[in-house]
């Protein structure tokens, strides 16, 4: 029985070893890997068209503030690839950004959705709507135009329409890990104060790239030409019969659930060592508890010798 007992105790203290080393060099992989895994915001976009077009049907609330048509959602994306490719913005992390900032065009914050500010530029909170824009692609252009303030320091291709653009910003936030203002290196970013902001956005475009769009009709992106009478900056958001719900703030887009695997480990590390120490323990109040009984019988052979 002592033998078993003591090779399950051996074998706890060696798993709980073990997983700790495991977990160990796991972070220090991951540390490694954090080093050179950054997202640019600038270059091509990894997610299609189509994966854009379906996280937004599927995540934007129909009962919501705004809910968005087939017809919008298309015109949407499309228009921010257009713009995206126009200053070398990946489409992705811009498209990504404002489905975080707007709860994928459901609104219900301080923004509305009339102001076409699809990433919140100038609102700061506590009621302050920010800026506001003559209609979609305005809005979407603000947006592309102050991810390449933050990622390049090359030139615009159109003229400037984003309020928040300031020459000093220019390269301050090269990388999407950088857009929140704990995470960025120069102290500024998008979001304030931003702890894994831009892990966030990443974390759509993940979304994006793993979104099957099998039965999604092709989205065919055409050059935009500004000489040209826009076709998708008008659309509504809405059908002529759709109306928005009346309870606009019960719309809160669905959010990733994160698995952390490393929280698990330490868990059963954790575990592994108090059963270890719950085991020992046992061991030794069991033999306290033989060598009292083993005194006591002396004490009655000893009695009834006499």
């Amino acid at each position: 029985m002592k033998k078993r007992v003591a090779l399950a105790v051996t074998l706890l203290i060696f798993l709980t070893f073990a997983t700790s080393t495991a977990l160990a060099d796991e972070s220090q992989e991951d540390a490694q890997q954090s080093a050179y895994e950054m997202t640019a915001i600038m270059g091509q976009a990894s997610s299609t068209p189509e994966s854009m077009f379906e996280i937004l049907m599927r995540r934007n609330n129909p009962d919501g503030l705004n809910p968005v048509s087939e017809e919008y959602a298309k015109a949407f994306v499309i228009i921010t690839i257009q713009e995206a490719g126009t200053e070398g913005v990946r489409a992705d992390v811009a498209f990504a950004l404002m489905m975080h900032e707007t709860g994928y065009l459901n609104f219900g914050g301080d923004v509305l959705p009339q102001q076409n500010n699809f990433g919140g530029l100038g609102a700061t909170g506590g009621g302050e709507q920010g800026a506001s824009f003559e209609d979609t692609r305005i809005g979407v252009r603000a947006v592309v135009q102050h991810l390449k303030c933050y990622g390049s320091n090359t030139p615009l291709a159109n003229d400037v329409v984003d309020p928040r653009w300031n020459d000093w910003l220019r390269t301050k936030a090269v990388y999407v890990q950088h857009l929140g203002v704990e995470d960025n290196p120069y102290g500024t970013g998008w979001a304030k104060p931003g702890k894994g902001y831009g892990e966030k956005i990443l974390s759509i475009v993940e979304a994006m790239d793993c979104t099957d769009t099998s039965a999604t009709a092709v989205i065919a992106i055409p050059a935009f030409d500004p000489g040209m009478p826009d076709q998708y900056a008008q659309i509504p958001a809405q059908d002529n019969g759709s109306k928005p719900g009346d309870n606009a703030n019960s719309s809160f887009p669905s959010r990733l659930m994160v698995f952390n695997f490393q929280n698990i480990i330490s868990f059963t590390c954790a575990f592994l060592a108090f059963s270890a120490i719950c085991i020992i323990l046992m061991l030794k109040q069991t033999k306290e508890r033989r060598r009292q009984g083993a005194k006591t019988r002396r004490r009655r052979d000893n009695r009834r010798s006499y």
